[in-house]
C-alpha cells in the first residue's frame, strides 16, 4: 500500500497541475510503468486515460466552437482504461520514433491515428 500512494503521488505531480510538468513526462516513462505491473501499472492506465478523456472534452468542445473535430471516434464508442492503455501501446510499436515525446501529444497521435475524420 505504501508503494501505492508513493506512486500516486508521483504520477500525480508529474501528470498535474502545470505544462511544464506534463510535457516532462515522456512516453517511454508511461510504458515503463506499464510493463511493470502491480500498482504502477494501474496508475500508468488512469493516467493515460485520463489524458483520454482531456482530448475527448477538447475535440467535443473545437467540435462544437468551429464545427471541425481533431478525430472522430464513433459516438457510441466509450474507451476504458485498459482499451486506452493498449491503444497507447500499439500506437508507440509502430511508431517508436514518438517515445520520447510528451505523453499528451503521443495520446492526440493515438487518436487521430486510431480514429481518422473522413
Amino acid at each position: 500500500m505504501k508503494s501505492f500512494t508513493l506512486a500516486l503521488a508521483v504520477i500525480a505531480m508529474t501528470v498535474g497541475s502545470t505544462p511544464a510538468a506534463a510535457e516532462s513526462l515522456t512516453s517511454r516513462e508511461v510504458v515503463g510503468w506499464l510493463r511493470q505491473g502491480g500498482d504502477i501499472e494501474k496508475l500508468a492506465k488512469v493516467s493515460i486515460n485520463s489524458y483520454f478523456d482531456s482530448m475527448l472534452w477538447a475535440n467535443t468542445y473545437v467540435h462544437k466552437v468551429n464545427d471541425i473535430r481533431i478525430y472522430c471516434q464513433p459516438q457510441k464508442l466509450a474507451i476504458n482504461g485498459e482499451q486506452a492503455a493498449a491503444m497507447f501501446r500499439k500506437y508507440l510499436d509502430e511508431h517508436p520514433e514518438h517515445l520520447d515525446k510528451p505523453v499528451g501529444f503521443v495520446v492526440l497521435l493515438t487518436l487521430k491515428d486510431t480514429f481518422p475524420c473522413e
